[in-house]
């Protein structure tokens, strides 16, 4: 059945706030790396903003497991476009993309750095050939949040 958050009638201004913090934040990051071509690491992103900004201060949203599972999902995305040479047209294309995000999973859980967008990055770099300009555009989206949410600390909530 539809209902509205309790929260949101005590906090409405945060949780206005927030959420359009969310779309300038996206809008100026994606404007100044130029991703429109980067399609799963934008979705990364964009899952990633939805983490930090409605869980601030939730263990997910923590640097540690933030930058963790985006090394995790590069590395993972990375060795696998250069050991198996991905490319589109190949008939394994989908399984070994697949197996990408398995993979990260899997290496996040075990060394505790669950963040399940950082997954997509993987899946991103598999997808794209594991450009250079992805990993950067990963890495300074994330830093761009994180330096964000710390300057902001003071007057974000949890909104879930």
């Amino acid at each position: 059945m539809f209902s509205i958050d309790k929260k949101f009638k005590k906090n409405k201004g945060h949780y206005i706030f927030q959420c359009t913090l969310v779309s300038v934040s996206l809008s100026i990051l994606f404007s100044m790396l130029n991703v429109v071509f980067e399609t799963a690491l934008v979705a990364a992103l964009g899952a990633t903003t939805f983490i930090i900004f409605t869980s601030p201060f939730k263990e997910i949203s923590r640097p540690r497991y933030v930058i963790g599972g985006y090394c995790i999902g590069t590395a993972v995305g990375l060795l696998g476009v250069y050991m198996f040479n991905v490319t589109s047209s190949g008939h394994l294309f989908p399984i070994l993309c697949a197996l990408s995000v398995g993979v990260s999973m899997f290496l996040m859980v075990i060394f505790d750095f669950e963040h399940p967008p950082a997954a997509g990055v993987a899946l991103g770099l598999m997808m794209n050939g594991g450009h250079l300009h992805s990993v950067i555009v990963a890495f300074l989206g994330i830093v761009f949040l994180l330096l964000l949410r710390k300057l902001l600390a003071k007057i974000l909530i949890d909104l879930l």
